[in-house]
Protein backbone atom coordinates (compact mmCIF):
# COMPACT_ATOMS: atom_id res chain seq x y z
CA UNK A 1 0.00 0.00 0.00
CA UNK A 2 1.63 3.54 -0.84
CA UNK A 3 1.83 6.38 1.81
CA UNK A 4 -1.25 8.50 -0.02
CA UNK A 5 -3.32 5.61 0.81
CA UNK A 6 -2.51 4.93 4.43
CA UNK A 7 -2.70 8.83 4.29
CA UNK A 8 -6.45 8.89 3.11
CA UNK A 9 -7.20 5.77 5.06
CA UNK A 10 -6.80 7.60 7.96
CA UNK A 11 -10.48 9.36 7.85
CA UNK A 12 -11.52 6.32 7.99
CA UNK A 13 -9.62 5.50 10.93
CA UNK A 14 -10.88 8.85 12.87
CA UNK A 15 -14.63 7.69 11.50
CA UNK A 16 -14.02 4.46 13.24
CA UNK A 17 -12.90 6.25 16.51
CA UNK A 18 -15.14 8.65 16.61
CA UNK A 19 -17.62 5.51 16.50
CA UNK A 20 -16.23 3.68 19.27
CA UNK A 21 -16.70 7.05 21.28
CA UNK A 22 -20.20 7.65 21.09
CA UNK A 23 -21.02 3.94 21.92
CA UNK A 24 -19.28 4.70 25.24
CA UNK A 25 -20.46 7.88 25.45
CA UNK A 26 -24.21 6.16 24.98
CA UNK A 27 -23.62 3.44 27.45
CA UNK A 28 -22.17 5.17 30.20
CA UNK A 29 -25.08 7.57 30.28
CA UNK A 30 -27.53 4.81 30.13
CA UNK A 31 -26.05 2.64 33.11
CA UNK A 32 -25.46 5.91 34.95
CA UNK A 33 -28.26 8.21 34.58
CA UNK A 34 -32.10 7.93 34.92
CA UNK A 35 -33.88 7.84 31.56
CA UNK A 36 -35.02 10.96 29.74
CA UNK A 37 -38.56 10.32 30.27
CA UNK A 38 -37.82 10.27 34.09
CA UNK A 39 -36.66 13.74 34.26
CA UNK A 40 -39.23 16.57 35.39
CA UNK A 41 -39.09 19.82 33.12
CA UNK A 42 -35.45 19.08 31.55
CA UNK A 43 -34.13 22.30 30.54
CA UNK A 44 -31.80 22.58 27.26
CA UNK A 45 -28.29 21.26 29.09
CA UNK A 46 -30.12 18.05 30.11
CA UNK A 47 -31.96 17.86 26.59
CA UNK A 48 -28.48 18.55 24.65
CA UNK A 49 -26.70 15.94 27.20
CA UNK A 50 -29.05 13.18 26.34
CA UNK A 51 -29.56 13.66 22.33
CA UNK A 52 -25.81 14.13 22.15
CA UNK A 53 -25.58 10.67 23.94
CA UNK A 54 -27.70 8.97 22.56
CA UNK A 55 -26.31 7.96 19.06
CA UNK A 56 -24.80 4.40 20.22
CA UNK A 57 -26.62 1.80 18.07
CA UNK A 58 -26.45 4.35 15.01
CA UNK A 59 -22.46 4.37 15.84
CA UNK A 60 -22.71 0.44 15.44
CA UNK A 61 -24.27 0.79 11.73
CA UNK A 62 -21.19 3.23 10.68
CA UNK A 63 -19.00 0.43 12.49
CA UNK A 64 -20.83 -2.34 9.64
CA UNK A 65 -20.12 -0.32 6.95
CA UNK A 66 -16.81 0.43 7.74
CA UNK A 67 -16.03 -3.48 8.67
CA UNK A 68 -17.32 -4.40 5.27
CA UNK A 69 -15.41 -2.26 3.38
CA UNK A 70 -12.08 -3.31 4.87
CA UNK A 71 -13.16 -6.98 5.15
CA UNK A 72 -14.16 -7.08 1.56
CA UNK A 73 -11.36 -4.88 0.29
CA UNK A 74 -8.72 -7.27 2.05
CA UNK A 75 -10.51 -11.02 0.53
CA UNK A 76 -10.83 -9.01 -2.93
CA UNK A 77 -6.91 -8.03 -2.47
CA UNK A 78 -6.11 -11.65 -1.80
CA UNK A 79 -7.95 -13.01 -4.80
CA UNK A 80 -6.96 -10.37 -6.90
CA UNK A 81 -2.93 -10.99 -6.16
CA UNK A 82 -3.57 -14.83 -5.82
CA UNK A 83 -2.72 -15.31 -2.63
CA UNK A 84 -6.26 -16.16 -0.71
CA UNK A 85 -5.93 -18.88 1.29
CA UNK A 86 -8.43 -20.13 4.20
CA UNK A 87 -6.01 -20.33 6.87
CA UNK A 88 -3.98 -17.07 6.36
CA UNK A 89 -7.56 -15.00 5.96
CA UNK A 90 -8.65 -17.39 9.77
CA UNK A 91 -5.53 -17.01 11.60
CA UNK A 92 -6.00 -12.72 10.39
CA UNK A 93 -9.04 -12.89 11.65
CA UNK A 94 -9.17 -15.00 14.64
CA UNK A 95 -6.03 -12.82 16.12
CA UNK A 96 -7.40 -9.66 15.22
CA UNK A 97 -10.71 -10.86 17.25
CA UNK A 98 -9.05 -13.02 19.91
CA UNK A 99 -6.32 -10.86 21.21
CA UNK A 100 -8.64 -8.36 22.72
CA UNK A 101 -11.70 -10.53 23.32
CA UNK A 102 -10.23 -13.12 25.87
CA UNK A 103 -8.31 -10.26 27.88
CA UNK A 104 -11.75 -8.22 27.30
CA UNK A 105 -13.92 -11.35 29.10
CA UNK A 106 -11.58 -11.96 32.02
CA UNK A 107 -11.73 -8.54 32.91
CA UNK A 108 -15.38 -8.09 32.35
CA UNK A 109 -15.70 -10.75 34.53
CA UNK A 110 -13.76 -9.20 37.44
CA UNK A 111 -15.55 -6.08 36.90
CA UNK A 112 -18.82 -7.92 37.14
CA UNK A 113 -17.81 -9.77 40.14
CA UNK A 114 -16.17 -6.76 41.95
CA UNK A 115 -19.53 -4.88 41.12
CA UNK A 116 -21.77 -7.89 42.33
CA UNK A 117 -20.36 -7.63 45.68
CA UNK A 118 -20.10 -3.61 46.21
CA UNK A 119 -23.84 -3.24 45.72
CA UNK A 120 -25.87 -6.07 43.82
CA UNK A 121 -28.99 -3.85 44.11
CA UNK A 122 -27.91 -0.97 41.73
CA UNK A 123 -30.52 -1.04 38.97
CA UNK A 124 -28.67 -2.38 35.87
CA UNK A 125 -27.02 -5.07 37.89
CA UNK A 126 -30.66 -6.34 39.13
CA UNK A 127 -32.33 -6.02 35.31
CA UNK A 128 -35.06 -4.19 36.84
CA UNK A 129 -35.28 -1.29 34.04
CA UNK A 130 -36.06 -2.98 30.46
CA UNK A 131 -33.98 -1.61 28.15
CA UNK A 132 -30.82 -2.37 30.19
CA UNK A 133 -31.90 -6.27 30.53
CA UNK A 134 -28.76 -6.86 28.00
CA UNK A 135 -26.82 -5.50 30.92
CA UNK A 136 -27.91 -7.71 34.04
CA UNK A 137 -24.93 -10.00 34.47
CA UNK A 138 -27.25 -12.34 36.78
CA UNK A 139 -26.53 -16.02 35.85
CA UNK A 140 -24.57 -15.01 32.90
CA UNK A 141 -21.10 -15.06 34.20
CA UNK A 142 -20.69 -18.81 33.96
CA UNK A 143 -18.40 -20.90 32.12
CA UNK A 144 -20.76 -21.54 29.19
CA UNK A 145 -21.89 -18.66 28.50
CA UNK A 146 -17.90 -17.00 28.47
CA UNK A 147 -17.13 -20.07 26.27
CA UNK A 148 -20.30 -19.22 23.69
CA UNK A 149 -18.81 -15.51 23.57
CA UNK A 150 -15.50 -17.00 23.17
CA UNK A 151 -16.85 -18.68 19.95
CA UNK A 152 -18.63 -15.66 18.69
CA UNK A 153 -22.39 -17.43 19.52
CA UNK A 154 -23.49 -15.09 21.53
CA UNK A 155 -27.01 -14.22 20.80
CA UNK A 156 -27.24 -17.52 18.69
CA UNK A 157 -27.34 -20.25 21.55
CA UNK A 158 -26.16 -18.44 24.63
CA UNK A 159 -26.43 -14.69 26.01
CA UNK A 160 -23.62 -11.77 25.66
CA UNK A 161 -21.06 -12.40 29.31
CA UNK A 162 -22.00 -10.50 31.83
CA UNK A 163 -22.76 -6.87 31.77
CA UNK A 164 -21.14 -7.03 28.22
CA UNK A 165 -24.24 -6.65 26.17
CA UNK A 166 -22.21 -4.58 23.65
CA UNK A 167 -20.34 -8.05 22.33
CA UNK A 168 -23.12 -8.93 20.69
CA UNK A 169 -22.00 -7.01 17.27
CA UNK A 170 -19.35 -9.23 17.62
CA UNK A 171 -20.93 -12.44 17.07
CA UNK A 172 -22.69 -10.48 13.77
CA UNK A 173 -19.21 -9.72 12.70
CA UNK A 174 -17.60 -13.09 13.19
CA UNK A 175 -20.74 -14.34 10.88
CA UNK A 176 -20.67 -12.13 8.48
CA UNK A 177 -16.86 -12.97 8.64
CA UNK A 178 -16.89 -16.51 7.63
CA UNK A 179 -20.43 -15.82 5.08
CA UNK A 180 -18.76 -13.42 2.72
CA UNK A 181 -15.67 -14.97 1.43
CA UNK A 182 -17.34 -18.16 1.36
CA UNK A 183 -20.37 -16.38 -1.35
CA UNK A 184 -17.59 -14.51 -2.68
CA UNK A 185 -15.16 -16.70 -3.35
CA UNK A 186 -17.53 -19.15 -4.46
CA UNK A 187 -18.97 -16.61 -7.21
CA UNK A 188 -15.05 -15.45 -8.03
CA UNK A 189 -13.83 -19.13 -9.09
CA UNK A 190 -16.51 -21.14 -10.24
CA UNK A 191 -14.87 -24.10 -8.10
CA UNK A 192 -16.89 -23.51 -5.33
CA UNK A 193 -20.71 -22.97 -5.38
CA UNK A 194 -21.29 -24.63 -2.30
CA UNK A 195 -19.63 -21.85 -0.65
CA UNK A 196 -22.52 -19.52 -1.88
CA UNK A 197 -24.98 -22.06 -0.62
CA UNK A 198 -23.52 -22.60 2.54
CA UNK A 199 -22.68 -18.66 3.27
CA UNK A 200 -26.12 -18.05 2.61
CA UNK A 201 -27.37 -20.69 4.47
CA UNK A 202 -25.04 -19.33 7.73
CA UNK A 203 -26.64 -16.00 7.60
CA UNK A 204 -30.26 -17.32 6.86
CA UNK A 205 -29.74 -19.99 10.35
CA UNK A 206 -28.34 -17.26 12.26
CA UNK A 207 -31.39 -14.92 11.94
CA UNK A 208 -33.77 -18.01 13.08
CA UNK A 209 -32.06 -19.20 15.86
CA UNK A 210 -30.94 -15.57 16.55
CA UNK A 211 -32.37 -15.40 20.55
CA UNK A 212 -33.11 -11.28 20.17
CA UNK A 213 -34.61 -10.44 16.86
CA UNK A 214 -33.07 -7.00 17.77
CA UNK A 215 -29.65 -7.91 16.65
CA UNK A 216 -31.51 -8.22 12.84
CA UNK A 217 -28.37 -10.65 11.60
CA UNK A 218 -29.99 -10.70 8.31
CA UNK A 219 -30.54 -7.18 7.90
CA UNK A 220 -27.13 -5.52 9.08
CA UNK A 221 -25.44 -8.27 6.99
CA UNK A 222 -27.09 -6.38 4.18
CA UNK A 223 -25.57 -2.75 5.86
CA UNK A 224 -22.38 -4.62 6.35
CA UNK A 225 -22.52 -5.46 2.61
CA UNK A 226 -22.98 -1.77 1.79
CA UNK A 227 -18.96 -1.49 3.03
CA UNK A 228 -18.16 -3.60 -0.01
CA UNK A 229 -19.69 -0.86 -2.23
CA UNK A 230 -17.78 1.52 -0.88
CA UNK A 231 -14.75 -0.42 -1.32
CA UNK A 232 -15.96 -0.38 -4.96
CA UNK A 233 -16.98 3.32 -5.63
CA UNK A 234 -13.78 4.49 -3.91
CA UNK A 235 -11.60 3.65 -7.52
CA UNK A 236 -14.51 4.63 -9.02
CA UNK A 237 -14.41 8.15 -7.04
CA UNK A 238 -10.41 8.82 -6.80
CA UNK A 239 -10.60 10.60 -9.83
CA UNK A 240 -13.06 13.00 -9.28
CA UNK A 241 -12.35 16.44 -8.43
CA UNK A 242 -12.81 18.63 -5.40
CA UNK A 243 -13.72 14.94 -3.44
CA UNK A 244 -13.02 17.17 -0.05
CA UNK A 245 -16.02 19.36 -0.81
CA UNK A 246 -18.24 16.25 -2.05
CA UNK A 247 -17.44 14.34 1.40
CA UNK A 248 -17.98 17.51 3.51
CA UNK A 249 -21.57 17.96 1.58
CA UNK A 250 -22.18 13.91 2.33
CA UNK A 251 -21.02 14.59 5.83
CA UNK A 252 -23.32 17.09 6.38
CA UNK A 253 -25.97 14.36 5.20
CA UNK A 254 -25.22 11.86 7.51
CA UNK A 255 -25.98 14.65 10.24
CA UNK A 256 -29.34 15.36 9.01
CA UNK A 257 -29.78 11.13 9.13
CA UNK A 258 -28.49 11.07 12.87
CA UNK A 259 -30.99 13.85 13.70
CA UNK A 260 -33.46 12.44 11.97
CA UNK A 261 -33.44 9.27 13.25
CA UNK A 262 -32.96 10.69 16.53
CA UNK A 263 -35.69 12.58 16.15
CA UNK A 264 -38.16 9.11 14.68
CA UNK A 265 -39.39 11.82 12.44
CA UNK A 266 -40.33 9.88 8.96
CA UNK A 267 -38.95 6.59 9.77
CA UNK A 268 -39.38 4.97 6.16
CA UNK A 269 -36.81 8.27 5.25
CA UNK A 270 -34.34 8.14 8.53
CA UNK A 271 -33.54 4.05 9.71
CA UNK A 272 -30.55 1.80 9.48
CA UNK A 273 -30.55 1.73 6.16
CA UNK A 274 -30.67 5.16 4.85
CA UNK A 275 -27.77 6.16 7.51
CA UNK A 276 -25.64 2.88 6.25
CA UNK A 277 -26.43 4.12 2.18
CA UNK A 278 -24.63 7.64 3.56
CA UNK A 279 -22.83 6.48 5.60
CA UNK A 280 -21.24 4.10 2.11
CA UNK A 281 -20.90 7.32 0.20
CA UNK A 282 -18.63 9.54 2.79
CA UNK A 283 -16.92 6.50 3.03
CA UNK A 284 -15.63 6.00 -0.47
CA UNK A 285 -15.21 9.13 -0.64
CA UNK A 286 -13.13 9.50 2.61
CA UNK A 287 -10.87 6.44 1.55
CA UNK A 288 -9.30 8.07 -1.41
CA UNK A 289 -9.06 11.27 0.56
CA UNK A 290 -5.71 12.15 2.13
CA UNK A 291 -5.54 14.08 5.35
CA UNK A 292 -3.20 17.32 5.91
CA UNK A 293 -3.31 18.39 9.39
CA UNK A 294 -0.92 17.10 11.79
CA UNK A 295 -3.39 17.03 14.94
CA UNK A 296 -6.05 15.23 13.31
CA UNK A 297 -3.58 12.83 12.16
CA UNK A 298 -2.46 12.01 15.29
CA UNK A 299 -5.83 11.76 16.71
CA UNK A 300 -7.01 9.49 14.02
CA UNK A 301 -4.56 7.57 14.69
CA UNK A 302 -5.33 7.06 18.39
CA UNK A 303 -8.87 6.36 18.63
CA UNK A 304 -8.59 4.65 15.49
CA UNK A 305 -5.93 2.32 17.39
CA UNK A 306 -7.82 1.64 20.65
CA UNK A 307 -11.30 1.93 19.21
CA UNK A 308 -11.21 -1.98 19.25
CA UNK A 309 -10.18 -2.49 22.88
CA UNK A 310 -12.72 0.21 23.90
CA UNK A 311 -15.37 -1.21 22.54
CA UNK A 312 -15.06 -4.21 23.94
CA UNK A 313 -13.80 -3.21 27.52
CA UNK A 314 -16.44 -0.43 28.24
CA UNK A 315 -18.98 -1.44 30.08
CA UNK A 316 -18.37 -3.84 32.51
CA UNK A 317 -15.99 -0.83 33.99
CA UNK A 318 -18.61 1.64 33.16
CA UNK A 319 -21.30 -0.21 34.96
CA UNK A 320 -18.90 -1.14 37.94
CA UNK A 321 -17.97 3.14 38.17
CA UNK A 322 -21.76 4.39 38.07
CA UNK A 323 -22.16 1.53 41.20
CA UNK A 324 -19.25 3.22 42.70
CA UNK A 325 -20.42 6.84 42.44
CA UNK A 326 -24.03 6.17 42.75
CA UNK A 327 -26.44 4.20 44.87
CA UNK A 328 -28.97 4.18 42.03
CA UNK A 329 -28.75 5.78 38.45
CA UNK A 330 -28.04 9.03 38.80
CA UNK A 331 -30.19 12.52 37.96
CA UNK A 332 -28.59 15.67 35.66
CA UNK A 333 -26.60 17.83 38.06
CA UNK A 334 -23.49 19.51 37.79
CA UNK A 335 -21.76 17.23 39.60
CA UNK A 336 -23.14 14.07 38.23
CA UNK A 337 -21.92 14.89 34.64
CA UNK A 338 -18.95 15.95 36.54
CA UNK A 339 -18.48 12.42 37.69
CA UNK A 340 -19.09 11.24 33.88
CA UNK A 341 -17.02 13.15 32.17
CA UNK A 342 -14.14 11.84 34.86
CA UNK A 343 -15.52 8.07 34.64
CA UNK A 344 -15.30 8.66 30.73
CA UNK A 345 -11.89 9.66 31.17
CA UNK A 346 -10.79 6.58 33.65
CA UNK A 347 -12.52 4.25 30.43
CA UNK A 348 -10.52 5.73 27.81
CA UNK A 349 -6.81 5.59 29.99
CA UNK A 350 -8.00 1.85 31.03
CA UNK A 351 -8.61 1.14 27.03
CA UNK A 352 -5.58 2.36 26.53
CA UNK A 353 -3.58 0.58 29.15
CA UNK A 354 -5.27 -2.99 27.77
CA UNK A 355 -5.11 -2.25 24.17
CA UNK A 356 -1.20 -1.73 25.78
CA UNK A 357 -0.72 -4.83 27.12
CA UNK A 358 -3.21 -6.75 24.12
CA UNK A 359 -4.31 -5.06 20.72
CA UNK A 360 -0.94 -3.60 19.99
CA UNK A 361 0.83 -7.52 19.74
CA UNK A 362 -1.68 -8.28 17.28
CA UNK A 363 0.55 -8.41 14.10
CA UNK A 364 3.19 -9.77 16.32
CA UNK A 365 1.55 -12.63 17.54
CA UNK A 366 -0.38 -13.10 13.78
CA UNK A 367 3.22 -13.30 12.37
CA UNK A 368 4.52 -15.84 14.62
CA UNK A 369 1.31 -18.14 13.99
CA UNK A 370 1.88 -17.87 10.65
CA UNK A 371 5.35 -19.50 10.38
CA UNK A 372 3.99 -22.33 11.53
Amino acid sequence: MDQNHKQSLLWLDLLRGLAALVVMAGHLRSVMFVDFESLLSPGLPEKAFYFVTGFGHQAVIIFFVLSGFFIIRSVHQSLMQEKWTWRVYFINRLTRLWTVLIPGLVLGFFWDKIGLALDPTYEVYTGIVDHLVYFDPNGKLNLFTLLGNLVFVQTIFVETFGTNGALWSLSNEFWYYIAFPLIYVGFRTRKALWGVVLGISIIVCFDYFALDNATHPALYFGVWLLGGIAFWLSSRLSAVQHRGLYALLVALLLLLVLAGIRGKSLPVLFNDYSLGLVTMLLVALLSSLEMRLSLVKITASFLSSISYTLYVVHLPLAVFCSAFFFEQRATFTNGSVGIYMLVFAIILFYAWVVYFLFERNTDRIKRLLLRH
